[in-house]
């Protein structure tokens, strides 16, 4: 009699959890990321907005307005079906910018905001340079020339060989 009556306690007392967690708005989750440009290209930034239920399940907003700010100029989109939008800020100058996003939100999703860095760099600055060290300073036409790779390089070279030797040992292929 006791458990029976603990379990419809139990019972009413989630359902009145439920009609009062209803009334209050869902809650709003904004993603973006910093970035990187060059100069003279169009700086694309994308966002995607997901709302949490009342048991904590992500769904993808569609149609939710966000304005993006930045540099004193603000741009409307709509997200997609997918919970993305994005926002053309045509071509830059170099130097850094905070770029604002915001959903203002409404009776039934909470408003949120997120701040990301965008770094627009000169053209060719993210490149790398080889030099060639030869004894005589000077390179021949048609002479071949030797490079060693160091750094990054060669700790991916030697990742790569080591994977390579893992799934030898183990007969994977």
């Amino acid at each position: 009699m006791i458990k029976r009556l603990l379990s419809v306690f139990i019972v009413i007392l989630l359902l009145i959890g439920f009609c009062f967690a209803a009334d209050e708005p869902f809650q709003t989750l904004l993603f973006c990321e910093d970035h990187s440009f060059n100069v003279g290209e169009d700086v694309i930034v994308s966002a995607k907005l997901d709302y949490l239920d009342e048991l904590g399940i992500v769904y993808n907003f569609f149609n939710g307005s966000i304005t993006a700010n930045i540099d004193g100029k603000s741009l409307n989109n709509s997200t997609g079906g997918d919970g993305f939008v994005s926002f053309n800020f045509g071509k830059l100058s170099a130097g850094n910018y905070n770029v604002t996003f915001d959903y203002a939100g409404n009776e039934s999703y909470e408003s949120c905001n997120k701040s990301i860095n965008i770094n627009v760099v000169p053209s060719g600055s993210n490149s790398s340079n080889i030099s060639v060290n030869r004894s005589n300073n000077s390179v021949v036409d048609g002479e071949s020339v030797g490079l060693s790779l160091t750094g990054f390089n060669l700790c991916l070279l030697f990742l790569l060989f080591g994977f390579l030797i893992v799934l030898l040992k183990y007969d994977i292929f």
